[in-house]
């Protein structure tokens, strides 16, 4: 039974939608505390106040997580009621598909040995209430609950003063304990009255003589089971007003999913993860092997323009290849990502490291498998060294059998003399299992690495039953066995993953609308790739969003029939919003795919037919089942296809467009289109750059004649050698990377509030390039320009230009750029004033070349000229800067022997 005093505290912060920062020493019940308080809001139980369908709850302790796993600071939106210990209550299901369990809304992986990144807790703490404000804007009833952590109380309680002043809270709870009341305390608790005080919040005192109780387990078996609940689904009881107990789970396998992630580019497969991470020491500087292998990661998503070196420079040990850090790089740590480019996208377990396919095996919870088919592979990145626990992969399976009683496993299993639970610092030289190659078999998850049979036995299976050459009939028949180049990236060979279908259950899944920029949170939904009751496959676009920037494919996140389109074409809908009822499943047996045109084909001639071919070489137009006889074929005359009616996808109703008719004498016709998303953003962000810069232009005049011979005497031999075309773009790209040397500021940025308080510098050069659609304006950007030559910069514009003119620009392609060229020459403009694109500092534009007569050395000649104008931010850049910087691009194209110094 909680004191009165905390029963009246929890009443006080509940009584009406606030702020609440609950703080204290450690084991002072902070958690108990703030969870009561969130579920007491949930519930509305009392007189003083109504419930509340959500409450947003920050917690910013990364040891004890009470709604994501250990290693992170997260914010939730909290709408379910959670009864238990950290983390292990059954309800809280990360990605359930339910509508009242939690969301988690923003999250970052917090480095161990936090002492040495202060400033990066800080700065995540920033960007998790930057969310909340977010959500606060659009539901200001949305109450907060701030869970802090033992080490902003002390030591860094300078810290929680900061964040004291963002939050400017309603309710302080400071709790304590009798036993630890002292000078410090006294004095701390003066500091967090005045602190309140300033915002007009109350400090609400619980100090009480708290118990000293034995512990039921042990801190490293808490750890276990948090993470264990993660990847483990475990049954619940609906009825809240029954005693909840977790469970623990009898077939976990049915509930994980392996993963692939390929860390270096083979000519099988892409690269699937940019780089790993390690945000405190690992156990040895040199191997990420040993680092990661057997351990938690956090998958982590990049949207900034460039990731650190330590990131993508990985060197590799000479024996297996396998990528590590050197001794360098601060003894194998690197710096953490910025909080405000990255996202956390869900926790994984390490299983090994295959150093013949070079890729690292992971397992995922079966609620986050839609989340790795979002991920961007030169954006992801595996940050280990968040996790302070045990190697509690270990012990994993066993709990999930046998729970509590699992030490006689552990003890059947442990080398002689062994302890049962082993600190990472000792898990490599006394147990010795973290090798190279896979996680050793751990009874009930099924390693990634075994064979069939192998896995059969796990589940409890008979390897004859699900053997590939006598399939089980019906729905649990697995696919068959497919070719390594015709599989989609981060899946495993069909071998291992057809006997997790043979447990699934086929609910209908939900499609939503996915996660496209930071800046684009919303789109218009344009067209219905399909139609209800068709039958699409994993990864098949089933609709088109249209954005602000580019058009967005919203692809099936698995195999199954379309069942209901929840929203309407045309209609606006946001990211994360759900738009399509999926039933998943395979097709149905003896269907056809949709067929991309309704012309009824010819049949195939007979010795066509009966011919017989390697498999893998044959068509897979109908699902076939092996384990039965084929029935005699016989020839019929082909029939046109019955019309089936099917359910139409809800449209609006619409006019029919207006097409442009020719004009007849004296007629006075107008026509009225509305403008697109991506016109409407030109919009915007033109005026915004004409309301926000101090925009001046100046001009200069440059003589082409030696780079047109340049052009000419190298363009044949590159176009053979190395087929590129070469053009004037090239030289004028690495012209204005040369000249932004010496003029650093071209390069710049002004960022910050209220139009912008502080300067960016840059030691790279991101180049948008303008290019003309048929939908409008779009700048495409050549990253880190300044480590090409001209061929490689040619080749990536013409690249950039082709997937511009076909549609295919992707938001990556576009995101970023420090320095932009349009080139109107090409439509023939002979001078003009570009406009700069924010928050870049400066735009050069190019022009037509003519040929007019200049006077050279006294004489009147000929030559092809070309006008410059470079449109710069007077508020960063001074005229003699300006200038400077346009003289030098103009000498280097008119002496292009000087970009080779």
């Amino acid at each position: 039974m909680a004191p009165e005093d905390w029963l009246r505290s929890v009443e006080d912060c509940a009584s009406s939608p606030s702020i609440t920062v609950v703080t204290g020493p450690s084991s002072s019940g902070k958690s108990t505390f703030a969870k009561r308080l969130v579920n007491r809001c949930l519930t509305g139980l009392g007189k003083t106040a109504p419930s509340v369908p959500a409450v947003c709850y920050m917690d910013l302790d990364p040891r004890k997580q009470e709604y994501t796993p250990g290693g992170q600071i997260s914010l939730v939106v909290a709408r379910h009621l959670n009864l238990g210990p950290s983390f292990t209550h059954p309800s809280i299901l990360p990605g359930s598909k339910e509508t009242s369990t939690n969301e988690v809304i923003r999250a970052h992986p917090i480095p161990v040995n936090l002492a040495n990144y202060s400033d990066y807790y800080q700065a995540c703490v920033e960007d998790l209430f930057i969310a909340y404000r977010n959500l606060h804007s659009q539901d200001s009833a949305l109450p907060l609950v701030v869970d802090t952590p033992s080490f902003l109380y002390s030591p860094h309680f300078d810290l929680l003063n900061k964040l004291l002043a963002r939050l400017k809270p309603h309710n302080v709870v400071h709790l304590g304990d009798t036993r630890t009341i002292g000078t410090d305390t006294a004095a701390r608790l003066q500091l967090l009255q005045t602190a309140a005080s300033q915002h007009h919040g109350a400090v609400h005192d619980i100090t009480t003589q708290q118990p000293q109780l034995p512990p039921l387990r042990t801190e490293a078996e808490l750890y276990t089971m948090q993470m264990q609940s993660y990847f483990h689904l475990k049954p619940s009881s609906s009825n809240l007003g029954q005693a909840q107990i977790p469970g623990w789970a009898t077939d976990p396998l049915s509930h994980s999913v392996p993963w692939e992630f390929c860390y270096e580019e083979t000519p099988e497969r892409r690269q699937d993860v940019v780089g790993f991470a390690v945000y405190s020491e690992p156990l040895e500087a040199t191997s990420l092997v040993h680092a990661l292998n057997g351990s938690i990661v956090h998958i982590v998503q990049s949207t900034s323009s460039a990731i650190p070196a330590p990131y993508t420079s990985l060197a590799r040990t000479r024996k297996h290849h396998i990528p590590f850090f050197p001794e360098s790089e601060c003894l194998g740590m690197v710096e953490p990502l910025d909080p405000r480019t990255t996202r956390l996208v869900c926790t994984a377990l390490v299983r090994g490291f295959n150093v013949e396919k070079k890729v690292v095996e992971i397992v995922v919870p079966k609620t986050h498998e839609s989340l790795l088919y979002s991920l961007s592979p030169e954006r992801t990145i595996l940050v280990g060294g968040c996790c302070d626990m045990p190697e509690w992969a270990y012990m994993e399976d066993a709990y999930a059998q046998q729970g509590a009683g699992a030490t006689q496993i552990l003890a059947s299993n442990t080398p002689a003399g062994m302890p049962l639970w082993v600190e990472r610092e000792r898990s490599i030289d006394d147990m010795g299992y973290l090798n190279t190659r896979t996680h050793p078999h751990l009874p009930g998850l099924g390693n990634v690495s075994l064979g069939l049979e192998e896995l059969a036995n796990i589940q409890g299976l008979s390897a004859p039953e699900i053997s590939v050459d006598a399939p089980v009939e019906g729905e649990l028949q697995g696919p068959p066995v497919e070719a390594s180049a015709t599989r989609r990236p981060g899946q495993l060979p069909a071998q291992r993953l057809w006997t997790l279908e043979q447990t699934r259950t086929y609910a209908d899944t939900i499609v939503k609308v996915p996660e496209m920029a930071e800046s684009i949170t919303e789109g218009t939904l344009k067209q219905w790739s399909k139609q209800v009751g068709d039958h699409v496959e994993q990864d098949e676009e089933i609709a088109t969003i249209e954005t602000d920037k580019i058009d967005v494919a919203v692809n099936a996140p698995e195999a199954g029939t379309i069942k209901e389109f929840l929203v309407n074409e045309e209609d606006t809908v946001t990211v994360g919003q759900e738009i399509v009822k999926l039933e998943a499943g395979a097709a149905p047996a003896g269907g056809k795919k949709e067929e991309a045109s309704d012309d009824v084909k010819e049949p195939a001639p007979k010795d066509q037919e009966t011919s017989s071919q390697p498999e893998g070489q044959q068509e897979q137009s109908q699902p076939k089942d092996e384990s039965k006889p084929e029935p005699p074929k016989q020839e019929e005359k082909p029939q046109p296809p019955k019309q089936e009616s099917k359910p139409e996808p809800p449209k609006k109703e619409s006019k029919p467009k207006d097409e442009p008719k020719p004009a007849t004498p004296g007629s006075r016709e107008e026509r009225r289109v509305k403008m697109n998303r991506m016109r409407l953003r030109i919009a915007e962000r033109l005026k915004q750059s004409q309301n926000t810069a101090a925009s001046l232009t100046t001009f200069n005049e440059v003589d082409m004649s030696s780079i047109m011979e340049f052009r000419k005497l190298y363009k044949d031999e590159i176009l053979k050698n190395k087929g590129v075309k070469l053009g004037f773009m090239s030289a004028f790209s690495r012209a204005c990377i040369l000249a932004a040397r010496e003029v650093p500021a071209v390069n710049a940025s002004i960022e910050g509030p209220d139009g912008g308080d502080t300067i960016v510098y840059r030691d790279y050069v991101d180049i948008s390039v303008a290019v003309a659609t048929e939908k409008g304006l779009v700048t495409p950007v050549v990253r880190n320009a300044e480590s090409l030559d001209m061929v490689g910069i040619e080749k990536a514009i013409a690249d950039l230009g082709k997937k511009a003119r076909d549609n295919k620009l992707t938001i990556e392609d576009m995101a970023g750029g420090t320095f932009t060229i349009s080139n109107g020459g090409v439509f023939g403009s002979l001078m003009g004033t570009p406009i700069i694109n924010l928050p870049q500092t400066a735009v050069l534009g190019l022009h037509a070349i003519k040929e007019k007569p200049v006077a050279i050395n006294g004489k009147v000649e000929i030559r092809p000229m070309m006008y410059l104008a470079l449109t710069y931010d007077h508020r960063l850049l001074d005229g003699r800067e300006a200038v400077t910087f346009l003289v030098k691009v103009k000498e280097f194209i008119e002496d292009p022997r000087k970009m080779l110094l």
